[in-house]
């Protein structure tokens, strides 16, 4: 799923793709944003670089990666980048209820504050927690927002 969803995100930078991906598209994303090393994986589609590749690499093989994630996360991220990867995880969140989205609105929020939106990141965080009030993601960009940290767009 890692690599459909690069490629996805690819594809809007170069506009090649504004339409929302088909259902069973988004279910398989669903399921990839249960599995956290998976889900990590997926928030570095706000970045590119070399730090962000091998954090990449580190969590798809198991091998954690919290110190390379903070790194590719703080250092490489690209506002166009993530606001565009947000708005594909909304597109994924819109095809589930309940619960089940509650992975896809936090990969939202944690994407839109990466790029700097606060705004969009607290009220994904908002549905994210509404649906599932135990999601962690949800909740520390909840509570990130909330605090007045600011968005960390470049």
């Amino acid at each position: 799923m890692v690599e459909a969803w690069e490629a996805e995100v690819r594809a809007r930078l170069a506009g090649r793709s504004t339409a929302v991906p088909p259902a069973a598209w988004c279910g398989r994303a669903l399921a990839a944003f249960e599995d956290v090393a998976l889900r990590d994986a997926l928030l570095l589609s706000a970045g590119s670089g070399p730090r962000t590749e091998r954090a990449r690499a580190l969590l798809l093989a198991g091998a954690g990666a919290s110190a390379q994630l903070v790194g590719a996360a703080v250092q490489e991220v690209d506002a166009r980048r993530a606001a565009l990867a947000a708005g594909l995880a909304v597109d994924v969140a819109r095809h589930a209820e309940g619960r089940a989205a509650a992975g896809a609105w936090a990969v939202a929020a944690w994407l839109h504050w990466s790029a700097g939106d606060g705004l969009r990141a607290g009220g994904c965080a908002q549905l994210a927690v509404e649906r599932d009030p135990a999601h962690r993601l949800g909740r520390l960009v909840a509570q990130a927002v909330g605090a007045g940290l600011p968005a960390r767009g470049r």
